[in-house]
């Protein structure tokens, strides 16, 4: 921002408008959304992009539905559907679009067991095919990056660099196929001059002065591996997966020498740009803005927390789009500027011990481990947890449940028992155990459902919890890894090394019945792992398994007996599912906490992640905030109260608009404080009067 005074142009200015001013006092408004999430916007309805593309102001986007639509995101916050591109699927496997490279009028994209296809994109809402072949002989090539230089086009996959002309869109011709060295595979390519950078593990470079016959005259040995580049009046961009974003030096375009490193913690892993501005995600979750204005001296202005790697960006208006392979479901965008919101804030306490099992009800907390029976926690001052009662004469519980003034408890040793909790402080122990070597508890509708050994599940009335009565005894056939209830259903896995669900009425436990029986097949027929948690919402199942997936299966036809499901990558150490209302939380040791909602058709949407200073492996949620425990300690983590009002009008800050800001704000212009530039073009001037008063006039 550069420097003047207002004086006596202020003085003149402020007679101008104090008639105005002096009428308008209005209070300003509170947004419900809680502040940790206000860094990103959740386009609810919108399934999750894999590869996207941008052209002025459209984005490219292809899903997990198998769709390519076209998004109109002019206006970042408000995000539209355009149109959707009818590209032609592989006959015995719908499999969407990885390569998409848009042109002006024309979109060229690549789809395995097809080929390449080109459209005529002059009309959004209607994109029209122009053509349709193949990389030479073979429709069977999965191509992840591209670009265009002139009239060539040039694509690469594992092994091949492939070149088209593309004079002609309508009839583009197949030119050249080209080996990658071994050290490239599946790179990202970018044009500077007469030669292309192919990024991928290594950096190799190729001359394309011939631009029909491209040919490789160096690869260099790059720090780890570099997974992303882009063309840049400063350079070339290289994103490297521990060193960070590399700027390297193109005076011998053949010969590039790296310049500058941002050292960037987690690495980088993708690169987009827009002006001086770049966007970088690294392959652990998070997403760093870069001003490069200044090119030997970078600097990263805003760090965000995502739920996934974006191996390819976007970056239009300020705001960040992320697309990925490797992903969590829906689509999410990000703020590029401003100071990023407030981060939730942790509070942990506790003694070490493996954990077991946990509940909660009101502001008890239950925490079972090995070294101390069942703590009982008063979390009523998250700051200042107080640790009320430790209850047990065995330290093997296996699950715990809350009714009313009643703690239900499974053991190994001794099976299930209730346990009075009126007086927190002093747990009683109230009926004789039966059962033994039970695992699992549920409760539901005023009754609990128990597993015996992987056996049952039997089923208890809790009319009064502290006398159960046994409804059903288990099912001795029926082997229960695992389960889930909603009212009186039961959906179960019985083999949890395989994604099956059971689906068992118990409203009248006298004649239980098996209602479904839904396989879940991976549609990538993945190695799959141990199921290690199981939850329901709804019409939807949702698994953990040990490879770190989540499995969303829809039971809303129980006729059916298979589907096909593509499971969603967490995290290595995702484990357990913790659902209560419309939002679920995803964690396990090892990980951040993830926090998501739904949107209508039951598909999560990533709100926000959480890093714990102690794994928190089980989780509960508790209004805005989450309940964690791990074998170290408890956590509350407390995701924040409403965000204070966007409102730069508001110059003092003061919570309403009134005369007195704009002494604030000729304050802030004498200054040049970040309150004066009311226009957002980045200085401060005169201008910004005339957007002040707008802003005053628009109100909060």
């Amino acid at each position: 921002m550069h420097s003047s005074s207002l004086s006596q142009w202020a003085l003149v200015s402020s007679l101008a408008v104090l008639a105005v001013l002096t009428s308008r006092v209005a209070a300003a408004q509170i947004d419900d959304e809680l502040c940790v999430f206000s860094d990103r916007i959740s386009i609810l309805g919108e399934p999750t992009p894999i590869s996207i593309a941008q052209r002025d102001g459209l984005l490219f986007a292809s899903n997990r539905e198998d769709e390519l639509v076209i998004y109109n995101i002019d206006d970042p916050q408000n995000v539209t559907r355009v149109g959707i591109v009818p590209y032609t699927p592989y006959a015995l496997f719908p499999y969407a679009p990885i390569s998409i490279v848009p042109d002006g009028d024309e979109l060229y994209i690549t789809t395995y067991g097809v080929g390449l296809e080109v459209f005529d994109i002059s009309d959004p809402a209607n994109p029209a095919q122009l053509a349709l072949i193949t990389f030479g002989s073979s429709p069977f090539i999965e191509t992840q990056g591209g670009t265009i230089s002139g009239d060539m086009l040039y694509l690469a996959d594992a092994r091949d660099l492939y070149t088209f002309d593309i004079t002609n869109p309508a009839s583009p011709m197949f030119m050249a196929e080209t080996s990658l060295p071994l050290v490239i595979s599946y790179p990202e390519l970018a044009v500077v001059g007469d030669h292309l950078y192919a990024a991928g593990y290594q950096l190799a470079v190729y001359d394309i002065s011939s631009p029909h016959a491209p040919t490789l005259v160096n690869t260099l040995t790059t720090p780890a591996n570099a997974w992303d580049c882009i063309a840049h009046p400063n350079g070339l961009y290289v994103a490297n997966s521990t060193e960070g974003l590399l700027l390297y030096d193109l005076t011998d375009p053949a010969s590039p020498e790296i310049i500058n490193t941002l050292a960037l913690p987690a690495g980088a892993g993708s690169i987009a740009a827009q002006g001086s501005t770049l966007a970088v995600a690294s392959t652990q979750n998070t997403l760093h803005t870069v001003d490069v204005s200044a090119p030997l001296a970078p600097e990263i202005v805003r760090t965000t927390k995502t739920d996934r790697w974006h191996n390819q960006l976007a970056l239009r208006s300020g705001y960040i789009f992320g697309g990925g392979f490797v992903s969590a479901t829906g689509m999410v965008t990000y703020k590029a500027e401003g100071p990023p919101p407030p981060q939730p804030i942790i509070y942990e306490s506790g003694a070490p011990g493996e954990l077991f099992a946990i509940a909660q009800q009101g502001n008890l907390f239950f925490r079972a481990t090995d070294q101390h029976g069942i703590q009982i926690y008063d979390i009523s001052d998250p700051e200042n947890t107080n640790l009320l009662s430790a209850y047990g004469d065995t330290f093997d519980y296996t699950a715990l449940a809350v009714v009313g003034n009643f703690m239900l408890t499974t053991e190994y040793s001794y099976g299930f028992r209730v346990v009075d909790i009126a007086d927190p402080s002093s747990p009683v122990r109230l009926s004789g155990n039966f059962g033994e070597q039970f695992d699992q508890i549920q409760t539901s509708g005023g009754r609990a459902y128990v597993t015996d050994r992987g056996d049952g599940p039997y089923e208890l009335d809790l009319t009064n919890p502290a006398s159960p009565i046994v409804l059903k005894n288990p099912d001795y056939r029926l082997r229960v890894a695992d389960f889930a209830m909603q009212g009186t259903t039961a959906y179960i896995i019985q083999d949890d090394r395989v994604p099956e669900i059971l689906v068992y009425d118990l409203a009248d436990p006298l004649m239980p019945s098996i209602v479904g029986q839904i396989v879940a097949i991976d549609i990538y027929d993945f190695n799959n792992e141990d199921i290690t948690d199981i939850a329901v919402r709804g019409d939807r199942v949702y698994l953990a398994d040990e490879e770190g997936l989540l499995w969303i299966i829809d039971v809303s036809d129980l006729s059916a007996t298979e589907q096909y499901v593509w499971p969603v990558y967490i995290d290595d150490f995702f484990r357990e599912i913790t659902i209560e209302g419309d939002t679920m939380v995803l964690s396990g040791a090892g990980m951040d906490t993830r926090v998501y909602n739904f949107d209508e058709q039951g598909r999560p949407f990533w709100l926000t992640t959480v890093g714990a200073t102690n794994d928190t492996i089980l989780t509960r949620i508790k209004g805005q905030s989450i309940l964690g425990a791990s074998d170290n300690a408890i956590s509350v983590i407390d995701l924040g109260g409403p965000c204070a009002p966007d409102c730069p009008a508001d110059t003092n800050g003061d919570g309403s608009v009134t005369p007195a800001d704009f002494s604030a704000w000729v304050a802030a212009f004498n200054a040049q404080a970040p309150a004066c530039d009311q226009n957002n073009d980045g200085s401060c001037s005169p201008a910004d009067f005339s957007a002040w008063v707008a802003n005053y006039n628009a109100g909060c």
